[in-house]
């Protein structure tokens, strides 16, 4: 929800966790100019952002598919954005490889998954967005136009709800500082461990591991976190995940490396499935 009543006439954009605002749109929208050279532009991405705009709350579904077809207003054909489906429906294919919510691990019984990822550090979840508008002067120099400049969308820094975690128009979450929780730890926790899922066809064995962030400054060592950081790039170098690797990799009590969850992400999991709509659900035929 708004952090307050100073945002009922903003337009919302629901996500599955979090909402995302935009400023007020316009009854008309105005003239669309200055994202590409106008030989390259794609006729239908002025329609694309007209409609998108004209709307007062979207999906996720909806912002995936105006990302998609906008093509950072170059339009869907000559977009990145085409070699990767984002459709749920979309048949499995290299287009979905990148997802790994959709295509399953190895059938393979003898393979085991270790997931070491560190926690306990404020990390980007979600953004506040508003129209990024500039006042332009018409021909007669007597009236002004509102004009988007691009990108068509801004950060909205004006956001502030601290109750909520919402910073300057950032919502954060736990994470490592790079990469929020649900990315880091969903499958790891649940999706390659429900056989409803699909998405371990041959039960691969999986253990996570979760290393709470301790922040320690060394002076020999003063740009980490210190010998127990759980910082996205740091955590390489903590001690603990070291001792694991270790072990791991050198067959050495491996089966002392165990489950060790910290976080509240088996929580995150199981509110996820209980939702109508939430949960990763095995296809009816896997073409792998």
């Amino acid at each position: 929800m708004p952090p307050s009543d100073d945002f009922e006439n903003h337009m919302v954009i629901l996500t599955d966790e979090e909402t995302v605002e935009l400023e007020e749109i316009d009854d008309h929208m105005p003239e669309v100019e200055g994202f590409v050279d106008e030989t390259m532009r794609d006729p239908e991405v002025d329609k694309v952002l007209t409609s998108f705009s004209s709307r007062s709350r979207h999906t996720l579904d909806d912002v995936t598919s105006f990302l998609r077809k906008w093509g950072g207003g170059l339009g869907p054909n000559i977009a990145s954005a085409r070699h990767h489906s984002f459709d749920p429906k979309a048949k499995p294919s290299r287009a979905t490889w990148h997802d790994i919510s959709r295509t399953p691990l190895p059938s393979a019984p003898n393979l085991k998954v270790y997931c070491f990822y560190g926690v306990g550090l404020e990390t980007e979840r979600a953004y506040y967005y508003k129209r990024n508008k500039a006042e332009t002067a018409s021909d007669n120099n007597s009236q002004s136009k509102s004009q988007l400049s691009d990108p068509p969308f801004i950060l909205d820094t004006s956001v502030e709800d601290p109750a909520n975690n919402v910073v300057h128009g950032v919502k954060y979450v736990d994470g490592d500082g790079s990469v929020p929780l649900l990315s880091l730890g969903y499958m790891c926790a649940d999706g390659w461990r429900r056989k409803e899922t699909g998405l371990n066809p041959g039960k691969a064995k999986v253990v996570t591991r979760e290393y709470q962030h301790r922040q320690e400054t060394l002076f020999d060592d003063p740009m980490r976190g210190g010998p127990y950081s759980g910082e996205h790039v740091d955590v390489m170098g903590n001690l603990d995940m070291m001792e694991d690797f270790l072990k791991v990799v050198s067959d050495f009590e491996e089966d002392t490396v165990e489950d060790l969850f910290v976080s509240n992400i088996q929580d995150i999991a199981e509110k996820i499935n209980k939702h109508p709509r939430g949960g990763l659900q095995k296809r009816r035929r896997w073409p792998f």
